[in-house]
């Protein structure tokens, strides 16, 4: 009876540390629209360097930020940057404007609207 009751409990601490410690290239394998583009594979990354970069920022103010640090974050959080990455493509997409700055096409951005959030 006391197995039972651990079951779950590990279970509510492993999937949490799984489900977070995905890569970049974990959400193109499962995006292969966005990746096989390489103007919106380009685009997703840029934008997931930059929440990267902004967590490297926050969680080591001390630090500076190397490649190698870089690529750590990318490979621990790259998943989730890109999550949040899509969200601000998205919303660039709305804007003709704002597309013609960060040099999307109409193209790119119906790659960029036919994404559904998992």
């Amino acid at each position: 009876m006391r197995l039972i009751q651990l079951v779950p409990i590990a279970l509510c601490i492993m999937i949490p540390f799984s489900a977070h410690s995905k890569s970049i290239d974990d959400f193109f394998d499962k995006n292969t629209a966005l990746r096989n583009d390489v103007f919106t594979k380009e685009a997703v990354y840029d934008q997931a360097m930059v929440f990267a970069l902004a967590d490297i920022n926050r969680t080591e103010p001390t630090a500076l930020p190397t490649n190698t640090l870089l690529k750590k974050f990318m490979d621990k959080n790259g998943y989730n940057y890109a999550l949040l990455g899509m969200r601000v493509l998205k919303s660039v997409c709305k804007d003709n404007d704002v597309m013609e700055i960060n040099n999307l096409t109409e193209r790119e951005c119906k790659i960029i609207f036919s994404y559904k959030e998992k």
